[in-house]
């Protein structure tokens, strides 16, 4: 159970668990906290990036390359 807290998706749903029972040190609810933050920020800079440039091309389907930027 306590390699699952550290997988950011799985982290709310098991962490809370680990808290209750007293299994989980306070570094390991920190640490836990931050690699969660750490993920939500690279998704959201992820889904940025292939959100702005699927709005630019609107007049054709945009294919995986060029959302994510890696041809013209």
């Amino acid at each position: 159970m306590g390699l699952g807290s550290w997988i950011p998706f799985a982290a709310p749903f098991t962490m809370p668990g680990r808290i209750a029972t007293g299994d989980a040190g306070v570094w390991e609810v920190i640490g836990v906290m931050a690699v969660t933050a750490i993920a939500a920020v690279m998704v959201l800079l992820v889904a940025e990036r292939v959100y702005v440039r699927s709005v630019i091309h609107t007049d054709r389907k945009l294919g995986w390359r060029e959302a994510w930027g890696q041809s013209n």
